[in-house]
């Protein structure tokens, strides 16, 4: 056995591409190191491109050394990036990311700043840690990138020099000299840099090691790890997935021949390409082709290549609502967990103390369990948003003084009593964070403190991979605070909890958090990763420009030409690599799909992929005509409906269960909403559902109503009510206005309220020109929003009440008149007969039940003609008035039978059918109405249920 090594030792090994290449690759290492016994590989590394093509290696190694039961020794498998520091021992050890950005930030504070102007036209101030720190990660990436690849700055700099360059010369003379700082930072704290680490080990000749290496599918290598391997180049064997008949294809250490791959042809049968419009497209193409494959390959047979990180979630959803789960195998990065996310959400708001921020941040799922513990319950977060509809606020200081959480209901108890005291439990939480500004170094035990206290009671399922994912994200996050404490010197400048978190954030911004995939569930993989993936069904999404090939990442330093100059990754490379890999996912699959699409999230164009366009010239000739074809073009997949699954979805609408006990009284308004809509009525008056959240950013219609309302109501209750002066009484209003603004929008209101409060100023200024010609006329306020107001009927002989508040009733004794009026405050002034008909239908009751309600006013004068109208508040100030209504004895009495109706349907819990529209303002319901679904089926009407009624 062992003679099949040596002759594998230092070549390169071919397996057929039309196999599936890992399990093969698994086979073959298995059988060269394999004897009766034992699987001894203790001896060999296997070096692969990613962590989850290693992992999936090694399980079909043990696989296969199970099912011979063989003894086995595992091997060591690294991946591209771990495999240098394998043949060397680093002098010094080696700077983790925040020491390097510091020697970096470090290095450039040491520049004059006119100098630095030859660098960036930005150069940021003292204290700026977001600027210097992104400085110092460009650097850092292009110096990661050109050691990657052998190259120093030195290199760069000989390289303009010889094209000629003065300007971008002295640049790179600038950035050297940068560099050189950088290295002597990281010296004088005694570390080594990665990169320069390996280039001198490679110099010295010091890569060596006394294992076997086996390179698996590693086919785009950088100068760096090839110059390594040939210093062990007797003991190295690279495994390549192609016919061997494609051998002048790669080099010697398995890599692709660049130039040789720019012209090959890529064999794709058109029933392999689908084109879909939009990314939810092409999730319902993915759902469309694992219903046509009919059960016949197990989910763990299926992958799918997501190049576009944002389709994942449309995946998801539209998979799952056909009982298929779904997982991506890459690694999800730290900073999208949940304690990193927490502790970014702290900084924010202690960055701009606006109230957007604080409800970010309190409804951070960690943060409302810490915050429910300590208060006692989750009241608090409906007062929040409560708070945030009534006072709008802008910010939301984290100094007590400056919170204002007064206020009361209607009973007298206190408005926001739990969320104030939420509020300052959250305050004292951040108290060390508020503290003045301090060394990078000292802000370690703080955000420790924060995170502590956050989780200390905070208990997660470790078998889960949230839990798993949580436990691994407060470990790195310790870890990285602990890195601040340890070499947060080398920042000069004391800084602010905000800053500092930045910095924390450029230690964790590049680890990754790893899940376990459920059983049963599709593996999400990245493009890069589908090629060694073993599934024989591949679907690969986003197969268009910028994702296959992937964008470049040129730069104004590093354009293309310069980066093909000097050898680093360039856009023919990377299209080398995709043809090569495509070729591979068609040759080793049983079944392929590849999406094209149209048009990304953002409704921008996407272009089909070049390697889209490579085959037979009938196929090119062909196929642009099909990808650039108007109208959305697909396969011609179908579901099969003997899966099990739906083709479509209905959610039919819950039918009203009728009231507790018959309603034998409502409020004037709740006339108008039975109109509009009986279904909606019930769910509104019956079961009281609001919908409540904290997004406004402007008083919306009826809050700009109220507040012009609670002006004109007060001015009615004030001792100058009678007065004809109009200086005065605009005077009354603009005080009591800004009375009202301060004490509900505080003195920082948002700019929208600030605008619409000026512009309630201006409609208030008309009405009090209005206001004192109606005085002059002998009209005095007699009542204002009275209390109580209720009138008796009796309908079918059995009582019912109507309640209400009149917004204003005027008496003129001398035309012997009694005004009965409502405001309104609606941008568009609309009468009386427009308000409450529509082509002679009754829409809206009020004002006929007012003349109703004054009935039960036995303090207003007898004998006197009461008029209906509406005080028009408008925004067009030369409209405000008063309008009357002019309707016939006639019609008021059929707006009294249409009232009686609904008092006899309301009392009969006749809540159905619901109304196909309904008012904007009503839109809230629309998620439980579903008026916006172009499929939502209402049953018809069930006569045995159509009173509504206990089932």
């Amino acid at each position: 056995m062992m003679a099949s090594v040596i002759e594998a030792t230092g070549t390169r090994h071919f397996i057929d591409w039309r196999q599936p290449p890992l399990p093969t690759a698994a086979e073959r290492l298995v059988d060269w190191h394999a004897d009766d016994e034992q699987l001894d590989m203790s001896g060999s590394v296997i070096v692969v491109p990613g962590s989850k093509a290693g992992r999936r290696l090694m399980e079909l190694i043990l696989d296969r050394a199970e099912q011979r039961r063989l003894i086995f020794t595992p091997p060591e498998i690294t991946t591209i990036g771990n495999f240098p520091e394998l043949l060397y021992r680093p002098a010094r050890q080696l700077a983790g990311p925040l020491v390097q950005h510091l020697a970096w930030v470090s290095a450039l504070h040491n520049i004059p700043t006119k100098q630095l102007q030859q660098f960036t036209s930005y150069v940021p101030e003292e204290d700026d840690s977001q600027g210097w720190l992104t400085l110092a990660k460009m650097l850092n990436n292009w110096h990661r990138e050109l050691g990657g690849h052998g190259l120093s700055f030195q290199d760069v700099l000989q390289a303009t020099r010889e094209k000629g360059n003065p300007d971008e010369q002295r640049r790179w003379e600038l950035l050297l000299d940068i560099q050189r700082q950088y290295l002597n930072v990281l010296h004088q704290q005694d570390l080594w840099d990665r990169q320069t680490a390996r280039l001198v080990a490679i110099r010295n000749e010091e890569c060596a090691t006394d294992k076997r290496i086996y390179l698996v599918g590693t086919v785009d290598l950088n100068t760096t790890f090839r110059q390594t391997l040939a210093q062990v180049a007797q003991q190295v064997t690279a495994i390549i997935f192609a016919d061997e008949s494609w051998a002048d294809m790669f080099d010697a250490h398995g890599c692709l021949n660049v130039e040789r791959w720019r012209d090959v042809e890529i064999e794709i049968a058109e029933n392999q390409i689908a084109v879909a419009d939009q990314p939810i497209d092409q999730a319902r193409l993915i759902a469309k082709f694992l219903g046509r494959l009919d059960g016949r390959y197990a989910v763990d047979q299926i992958s799918i290549a997501v190049p576009d990180e944002n389709l994942v979630s449309p995946i998801n959803r539209t998979l799952k609502e056909f009982n298929v789960n779904s997982h991506p195998s890459s690694g999800r990065p730290v900073t999208g967990t949940r304690p990193f996310l927490l502790l970014d959400l702290i900084a924010n708001w202690l960055a701009d103390q606006r109230f957007t921020s604080f409800a970010q941040l309190v409804r951070h799922p960690d943060m409302h369990q810490w915050i429910s513990g300590q208060v006692g319950g989750d009241r608090w977060l409906t007062e929040l948003d409560l708070y945030q509809n009534e006072r709008l606020p802008f910010f939301i200081s984290f100094n007590p003084d400056r919170v204002y959480f007064e206020g009361k209901d209607r009973h007298g108890d206190p408005l926001f009593a739990n969320l104030a005291s939420a509020y300052h439990h959250l305050q004292q939480l951040m108290e060390p964070l508020v503290e003045r500004r301090r060394p990078l170094a000292e802000w370690s035990h703080p955000w420790q403190q924060i995170l502590g206290a956050v989780y200390e009671t905070h208990t997660v399922d470790r078998t889960s991979p949230i839990g798993q994912r949580m436990m691994r994200a407060c470990q790195e996050l310790m870890t990285g605070l602990t890195e601040l404490s340890d070499y947060g010197e080398l920042w000069p400048e004391p800084m602010d909890a905000v800053a500092a978190f930045t910095w924390l954030s450029s230690i964790v911004s590049d680890v990754e958090t790893f899940d376990v995939q459920p059983p049963e569930s599709l593996s999400l993989l990245g493009w890069l990763d589908l090629p060694l993936d073993d599934a024989p069904v591949s679907v690969v999404t986003s197969v268009n420009e910028g994702w296959i090939p992937s964008r470049e990442s040129s730069s104004l330093f590093l354009p293309n030409s310069r980066r093909s100059e000097l050898g680093l990754v360039d856009n023919d490379r990377r299209y080398a690599r995709d043809v090569y890999a495509l070729s591979l996912i068609l040759r080793s699959r049983e079944k392929v799909l590849l999406i094209c699409g149209r048009r990304d999230g953002d409704q921008q164009p996407l272009l089909p992929s070049r390697l889209l366009m490579t085959g037979d010239s009938p196929s090119i000739a062909r196929r642009p005509l099909r990808l650039f074809a108007d109208g959305a073009v697909t396969t011609d997949f179908s579901l099969d409906s003997a899966d099990g699954r739906p083709k479509h979805q209905q959610f039919e609408l819950p039918r009203p269960l009728g009231a507790d006990a018959p309603i034998n009284s409502l409020r004037v308004t709740d006339f108008k909403n039975y109109l509009i809509c009986p279904y909606r009525f019930y769910l509104t008056r019956v079961l009281n559902l609001e919908r409540l959240h904290d997004r406004r950013d402007e008083l919306d219609g009826a809050q700009f109503g109220s507040l012009v309302h609670d002006v004109v109501e007060h001015f009615g209750r004030s001792d100058i009510k009678s007065i004809d002066d109009e200086e005065a009484i605009k005077q009354h209003l603009h005080d009591y206005l800004n009375r009202l603004a301060l004490a509900r929008y505080g003195r920082r209101p948002m700019p929208a309220v600030q605008i619409q409060l000026e512009q309630a100023r201006l409609r208030l200024d008309a009405f009090a020109r209005w206001q004192a010609e109606h005085r002059r006329q002998g009209w005095e306020i007699f009542e204002v929003e009275r209390q109580q107001t209720s009138y008796e009927f009796l309908v079918d002989e059995q009582p019912f009440e109507v309640r209400g508040r009149i917004d204003r009733i005027d008496i003129n004794r001398e035309q012997r008149k009694i005004g009965v009026y409502d405001y309104k405050t609606s941008d568009v002034p609309k009468g009386p007969r427009a308000l409450h008909q529509n082509r002679n239908e009754w829409i809206d009751l009020q004002l006929p039940l007012y003349r109703w309600l004054v009935k039960s006013f036995a303090d207003l004068p007898a004998g006197y003609d009461v008029e209906l109208g509406l005080i028009l508040i408008t925004k067009d100030t030369n409209k405000i008035r008063l309008e009357l209504a002019d309707w016939t004895q006639d019609e008021l009495e059929s707006a009294d039978h249409r009232a009686f109706q609904i008092m006899r349907d309301v009392r009969a819990g006749k809540f159905w059918p619901p109304a196909d529209k309904a008012p904007i303002y009503m839109d809230d319901l629309a998620g439980i109405c579903q008026s916006t679904v172009f499929e939502r089926w209402v049953p018809e009407d069930d006569p045995a249920q159509a009173g509504g009624g206990k089932p």
